[in-house]
């Protein structure tokens, strides 16, 4: 299997987060907005969103 990167990796964690999050599914949105944070720190979006659950 083959791996290819993404360039817009961090937007999709961050809205599939937003998505969990609407859901309730907060543990989860909290993972991705982490992950989105981890692949682009500088990603402001996922640190609002994470405060916001």
């Amino acid at each position: 299997m083959i791996t290819v990167p993404v360039p817009q990796e961090h937007v999709f964690y961050n809205n599939r987060g937003i998505a969990y999050g609407e859901k309730g599914d907060v543990d989860l949105a909290i993972k991705d907005f982490d992950k989105a944070i981890d692949l682009k720190p500088d990603y402001a979006f996922a640190y609002n969103n994470r405060c916001a659950v």
